[in-house]
């Protein structure tokens, strides 16, 4: 393989622009979520007081001199958001499950349109709820299981970081998924920060209007713009443009003389049988397969297969941390803010954009710079933003009206809490094969949704019982579940002595005997190259050894987002490559065979694309 020549910075930034993908998707969805997310909350909360309790709005405008208005809506809030958190929860779990093992198939497309789809209709349906004061809080129900139709964030997230593990190498893998998802928390505080401003200058209907806007243009940036990156309608031509440079397969004159390869260069992904199978898939078939009950089974049947060393063990422990932090953050920020520094939604408003701020420059800056500069490893990064967020609500539970600053402080130690997230999917993407990503990841997007059910569960028993005594209390419940977290990081990092794993067996097969045929008789034509039967695979033939005569075969050769080997080049003849050619040609045996060994060692070489 030639050493690739290294690139000027501009070119470096022209490669970086150009390998752009999903990632304008993930900043209007991050945009779109966070617009709308506070005053999501405000609008339930006005409907508890206006419509459930049937208060004025004079009152609920100024509950700061009404307790006991405020503490009934309190937990009338309190429950409608632990069964609002079930629904969100229940649907985009078996969503999710079915999904996964869906666009390991098929492609990453689909799932995210679904996706913001149902991010479309969410913030339709709370523009007409807003529209409408006469609906009781119960109508916002049926909205959130318009948006759990589609898999809810998870589900959107999920297919998105799949997305960037098909079209990265696993050595950029976690940077590029830091830097996206740091886009999509880059939305946050953006996106509260226009929002609250939105609301004070035209109200719900404004507000949600533009977070439904954001959504239209996403979903036509996914159909129009974002090519397919996996299955049998991954756009090659697209992809080439933004995936990193591959080794490729590249036959000398001389072979490709002897096998009939005539063309200078063949796209492997026209192949007739290729688009054969991606003309012959129906949107009745696809359909059909999506609810195939097999895809269930798959999804927890690759998570728990047997695998190489403790890497099924790894798998499931960083599952599990994923739940536990979910199961950390607080359930009832805004109700403690209002509670006890009597906040209104505009000043909530702005704390959340200044603590996503401090995140995501948590995310753009400290995590490219510890993972790529200073190499620190997926579980150290992990390890670190699980301690993030243990002293980030540590400072939360001490915060009273005395000691309100804690409420700015505490973003400042939660800088790096991001890092835990994107540490996690970065190293189960180098844990399992490409084909086996989207498994792994809908059970962990399906779990993922599950805990909204089960963490407003806990925190809606904790927080009725505290409310009235010591509001705090929850945060310290999600400080030891981070605890907790650092720990298992601590035990991967401890018992994690290999680092590289193979991804496609659990264990290295081996020979069955010593090699004992000295020859290998090859057809001269190029029928079996190109397999027409297998879906469009490459069939390479033996690869003879320089060093000793006997063969390898490699039957089936598949790049990781679903196409076939990427190119196959013929290079300028040179005069010994002819020569050999044409003597090679009239050794040809009566029958149009020829024998493997009088073939020269040199004439199948790798070389990098980018060279």
């Amino acid at each position: 393989m030639e050493a690739s020549t290294p690139r000027s910075p501009w070119k470096r930034m022209v490669g970086c622009l150009a390998s752009i993908s999903v990632e304008p998707l993930m900043l209007l969805d991050g945009l779109g979520y966070s617009n709308m997310v506070v005053l999501v909350e405000n609008l339930q909360m006005d409907k508890v007081c206006n419509v459930n309790l049937n208060q004025t709005k004079e009152v609920c405008g100024n509950l700061s001199q009404h307790t006991e208005v405020k503490h009934a809506m309190s937990k009338e809030v309190s429950v409608f958001a632990m069964y609002n958190g079930i629904i969100m929860a229940v649907i985009p779990l078996f969503f999710i499950l079915f999904m996964g093992a869906w666009s390991d198939k098929y492609g990453r497309k689909v799932p995210l349109a679904v996706a913001t789809t149902g991010h479309f209709f969410y913030s339709l349906g709370y523009l007409v709820a807003s529209m409408v004061d006469t609906w009781p809080v119960e109508y916002l129900l049926f909205v959130a299981l318009l948006d759990s139709l589609g898999g809810g964030t998870v589900s959107f997230l999920t297919a998105a970081n799949s997305y960037i593990s098909d079209v990265t190498s696993e050595a950029s893998r976690t940077s590029r998924v830091g830097l996206a998802n740091s886009i999509w928390f880059l939305g946050g505080p953006i996106g509260t920060l226009i929002g609250t401003y939105i609301y004070q200058a035209g109200g719900y209907p404004v507000l949600f209007g533009t977070s439904l806007a954001m959504y239209v243009v996403s979903l036509f940036y996914i159909v129009l713009v974002l090519p397919e990156s996996h299955g049998p309608f991954a756009n090659v031509q697209k992809l080439e443009k933004i995936l990193p440079p591959k080794q490729s397969l590249r036959l000398r004159e001389s072979v490709a003389k002897v096998y009939g390869i005539d063309k200078k260069k063949k796209d492997l992904m026209q192949t007739k049988s290729v688009m054969k199978r991606a003309r012959n898939i129906s949107f009745g078939t696809m359909l059909k397969d999506f609810f195939n009950p097999v895809r269930l089974l798959d999804s927890f049947r690759c998570t728990l297969k047997q695998r190489e060393g403790h890497v099924r063990l790894y798998i499931l422990l960083l599952i599990f941390c994923n739940l536990l932090r979910k199961l950390g953050r607080g359930a009832y920020m805004y109700l403690f803010t209002r509670q006890v520094l009597h906040w209104q939604a505009s000043d909530y408003g702005l704390w959340v954009t200044y603590k996503n701020i401090l995140a995501t420059l948590g995310s753009l800056a400290a995590v490219p710079l510890l993972s790529a500069v200073l190499k620190v490893s997926d579980n150290v990064l992990a390890m670190v933003g699980a301690l993030s967020s243990v002293f980030d609500y540590v400072l939360y539970g001490l915060v009273s009206e005395d000691t309100y600053f804690f409420m700015w402080l505490a973003p400042v130690a939660a800088l790096l809490v991001n890092s835990c997230a994107i540490a996690i999917r970065a190293m189960l993407s180098k844990y399992v094969a490409p084909d086996e990503l989207g498994k792994v990841s809908a059970v962990l997007g399906a779990l993922d949704g599950v805990m909204p059910m089960v963490s407003f569960s806990l925190y809606t028993a904790v927080y009725h019982s505290t409310v009235n005594v010591f509001p705090g209390a929850q945060f310290f419940f999600g400080a030891s579940a981070n605890i907790f977290m650092a720990l298992v990081f601590i035990l991967i990092m401890m018992s994690d002595k290999v680092g590289n794993y193979s991804v496609y067996t659990a264990e290295p097969v081996q020979p069955k005997g010593p090699v004992k045929e000295k020859s290998l008789v090859i057809r001269t034509n190029s029928s079996w190259l190109y397999d027409e039967e297998s879906n469009g695979k490459i069939r390479l033939a033996t690869i003879l050894l320089s060093s000793v005569n006997f063969s390898i075969e490699a039957s089936m050769i598949e790049s990781s987002y679903g196409k076939p080997l990427d190119t196959i080049h013929e290079e300028p003849e040179h005069n010994n490559d002819a020569d050999g050619g044409e003597s090679r040609s009239q050794q040809q045996q009566p029958n149009g065979e020829i024998e493997a060994s009088d073939i020269a060692h040199d004439n199948i070489a790798y070389v990098n694309d980018s060279s």
